[in-house]
């Protein structure tokens, strides 16, 4: 057989390679993002995992407000509904798609901040904190995708850290709040300290939750 003759390995390879491309593509149209939510939400049969996916579509755009307080309001009923949230919560952070992640992350910063059951929203979280290291997560199907995959990780992180700090100061001190001030004139120093410590990380990873701009193509001199 001549080396130039294709080969039916070579054949499938290029059909593989056709194929994942075409898939790429059909994954960042929104057409078929708009579907893809549709059916999975359809295959939830408990209401809150309905509100998960919808909460964490693939739309383009922050979560919607409707499903997030269904999910809030649900954190009132106790752990058992907590865990269910976060049972789904987590299986959308091993999505492979950027917008999902994002508004899963995003869902997940609400339920600790937005309700008075946060406290047992943290309790059911850490012991899983480990759903959050997506260091190497990557949705490489369109531009934008890289870029907001680059934000996942950061964003990620800023939830770790800020668990940690949770963790071992038992208090928020990047929420507004009236009991702050009473704290910081209570609490001991080396106490402060110690929280303080801690919550650098949960700082400088904040800072990192920003998308950056592709780097400028070097000029073409003609």
């Amino acid at each position: 057989m001549s080396r130039h003759e294709p080969t039916f390995s070579g054949a499938m390879h290029k059909a593989s390679k056709e194929l994942t491309n075409a898939g790429k593509k059909l994954a960042s149209d929104d057409t078929f993002r708009f579907i893809k939510d549709k059916a999975q939400a359809a295959l939830e049969f408990d209401n809150l995992g309905k509100a998960c996916v919808k909460a964490s579509s693939r739309d383009h755009g922050p979560p919607k407000e409707k499903h997030v307080q269904t999910l809030l309001e649900a954190c009132h009923h106790g752990t058992s509904s907590i865990q269910e949230i976060l049972t789904h919560l987590f299986a959308r952070l091993h999505e492979k798609d950027a917008t999902v992640v994002l508004k899963a992350l995003m869902v997940l910063h609400r339920l600790l901040r937005d309700t008075s059951s946060s406290a047992k929203v943290f309790q059911c979280v850490v012991p899983h904190m480990g759903e959050l290291r997506v260091s190497r997560f990557m949705d490489d199907s369109s531009h934008e995708s890289m870029q907001a995959s680059q934000m996942v990780r950061s964003y990620a992180l800023y939830m770790e850290e800020k668990l940690c700090v949770l963790r071992t100061a038992k208090f928020e001190y990047d929420k507004p709040s009236s009991d702050l001030n009473p704290r910081i004139n209570r609490i001991a120093p080396k106490d402060l300290i110690r929280d303080l410590t801690a919550a650098i990380p949960q700082l400088e990873a904040g800072y990192k939750c920003t998308v950056q701009p592709p780097p400028n193509p070097p000029p073409v001199w003609c």
